[in-house]
This record gives C-alpha cells, structure tokens and sequence, in this order.
C-alpha cells in the first residue's frame, strides 16, 4: 500500500513538470506573438508618420518656392523642410531627410539647402525614421532596430476661379489708390494680348467701391459687379457690371486662409477675394452700357484683402501679390507647364507623388 502511493506521488509530480513546461512555452509563444504584433503595429504607425511628414514637407517646399522673388532671391527652403519633417517625429526614433528641387519633369536640381533654382517648380522629399524593437528583439536573429521611409513630390500650380467670387470689377488702369493718387495695377504686354501684375502695385490699397475711377464705363459705375450675370464669364472676357452702390453678395466660398465666404450678405470685409480686373487697352475694349446695366473687360484676376474705407469710398482692397489655397475640389491632375517662377495670382500646391 506505501509503495502503490508512493509511485501516485512520482507520476503525480512528473504530470505537474510537464504542465509547468507546457506553460512556459504557450507563454513564451504568446509573448512573442504579443511582442510581434506591438512591433508591427508601432511600425505601421510610423509608416503613416512618415508619409505625413514627407507630404508635408514637400508642400512646405513647394511654398517656399513660390516665395521667389527679384527682391527676396535668396531664400530656400531646407529650414522649412526640416522643421515639418521634424515636427513629424513619432516617438524617440532617429530621423533622417532629403530634400531636392525638381522641375515639371521631376528632375532633381539641386538639394534644398542651395537658393531656388529657375526651372524648379516643386520639391521631392524623403524621409526615414529608425526605431527600436520592443519585444522581438528579445529573440536569437530578430531585429534589434525597424526602419521605414516615405517620399513625396509636390507641385506648384496656378488656378483661376470661375467668375462668381467677388462683387467687384477693379479697374486695372490709373487706378484710385486710398489716401490719393493712382497707379496701375496691370502691366499689358504683347499688344495688349499678356497681362502681369504690377510690382509696385503689389501691398498696395486701392478704392474698389464708391467713388473711384471709372475705367471708361462713365460716374455711374461705382465698382460694382452684376454676379448673376456673369456665372459663367471667364477671363479674358465681358463681364457684366451695374450702377448703384449696393453690392451683392459673395456668391462661393474663397478658398484659403482669410478667404471670404458666401455667409457674407453685402459687405464683405478684412477677408480675401478673387476680383476681376478690367483693363481697356488702347480703347480695344470700351465699355458698353445696358440700361442699368454695362459690361466690362476683365483680362485677369486680382487677389486683395478688402475691409471698408474710412474716407469717401465703401470698399478699399488691397492687392496681394501670391496666395496659397488649397486645391479645388474636382480640379484635373496637375499639368506640367502650369506654374513658373515670378508668376503672382492664386496657386494651389499639390501632392504630384
């Protein structure tokens, strides 16, 4: 009988060693599932981290490229970069970038840290970060450190609004500048088939509404636009403009910082419109009264700041000479050729990679 239990005491202890190692080894094989999907989680995390970052510093580039100018010819745009990409970190992981200028065919011109090239129209960005294991790297031959990379490309484009944003027609020519004198903000080329900003119009604050010059179409216009006639005007074009002083409302939303928006009923004011200016060259195109009504031509757009005047005018804007919006909704696939260095006037930025 001792010996019939001391033989149930034996097997008893050999079954509980067997469970023990049994334990051990489902729990090393969980830890290391556990550990493998924290690992791959947190890496896929950074993937995403990653690719944030190099779309960002690119479109952060890209700006900067659009920021040349004869007077500030000497900027780049590696600072930019670095602080987006920076900003960007996930966690302690060592991070590392690129930075080229590339032109509308993606050739690399130089790195970021030189000044704007001429051709450049864009930037091209990549970026890596290093991180260490967490949990794998506790097993014979898994990696101690996971690298992941991302790049991105972004373009510089120029975009033209349809003719409903503003509810005025700016006069391009001798135009009234707030506090006296005039200038013209239009600089006509190639007899009178090019139209540029002019520099030195650029900060500049002109009346737009109210007593201001005429540009041909006689006192009775007071800048302001007819915006239901003229959904569908494009530039250059006719675009249809009425007597009176009160003006209509802001029929779409300006898209960008400070844009003004259609929950503006009459006066829109201290925000960003797109407005149409008029320039009548070498009497090419006179205005043509209507009634109440007369039309126009408009042979660019302007971007101002407009806000209410303080003298005999109603409306005063001042001209802006680049402006970043983000890309419009259903706007085509960017298109080489669209965007040059000096070019002014309202440009979107956009991910081409």
């Amino acid at each position: 009988m001792i010996e019939r239990v001391r033989l149930l005491s034996t097997h008893n202890r050999a079954q509980q060693g067997q469970i023990i190692i049994f334990v051990a080894v489902v729990a090393v094989a969980m830890l290391g599932m556990i550990g493998l999907a924290v690992d791959l989680g947190y890496t896929f995390a950074q993937k995403r981290t990653v690719q944030n970052a190099a779309d960002a510093a690119a479109a952060a580039g890209t700006h900067v490229v659009t920021q040349w100018s004869t007077t500030n010819s000497l900027i780049t745009a590696q600072a930019n970069v670095a602080k987006i990409v920076a900003a960007n970190n996930m966690g302690d992981a060592t991070q590392h970038f690129s930075c080229f200028y590339v032109d509308d065919k993606d050739k690399k011109l130089a790195s970021c840290g030189k000044t704007v090239p001429e051709e450049a129209t864009g930037v091209t960005v990549s970026v890596s970060e290093t991180h260490e294991t967490f949990f794998m790297r506790v097993f014979p031959g898994a990696p101690k450190t996971i690298t992941t990379t991302a790049s991105a490309t972004a373009h510089a484009q120029i975009v033209t609004p349809d003719g409903s944003d503003g509810p005025f027609i700016v006069c391009g020519q001798n135009a009234n500048l707030v506090g006296g004198g005039s200038t013209n903000i239009l600089v006509p080329g190639n007899g009178g088939t090019t139209y540029t900003l002019n520099p030195d119009a650029i900060g500049k604050t002109f009346e737009v509404h109210g007593k201001i010059d005429d540009c041909g179409a006689g006192a009775s216009f007071k800048g302001v636009a007819d915006e239901g006639n003229y959904d569908n005007a494009t530039v250059p074009g006719w675009f249809m403009g009425k007597t009176g002083e009160r003006t209509g409302p802001v029929r779409e939303r300006v898209r960008g910082i400070g844009g003004c928006d259609n929950t503006i009923d009459d006066y829109p004011v201290n925000c960003i419109l797109y407005l149409p200016l008029s320039y009548n060259y070498m009497g090419q195109h006179n205005p043509s009264h209507h009634g109440n009504e007369f039309t126009m031509y408009a042979v660019a757009y302007g971007v101002f700041r407009v806000s209410e005047c303080s003298g005999s005018c109603k409306h005063e804007a001042t001209l802006i000479g680049k402006y970043i919006i983000d890309t419009p909704v259903g706007m085509p696939e960017w298109q080489p050729g669209t965007w040059k260095r000096g070019n002014n006037g309202i440009i979107a930025i956009r991910l081409t990679k």
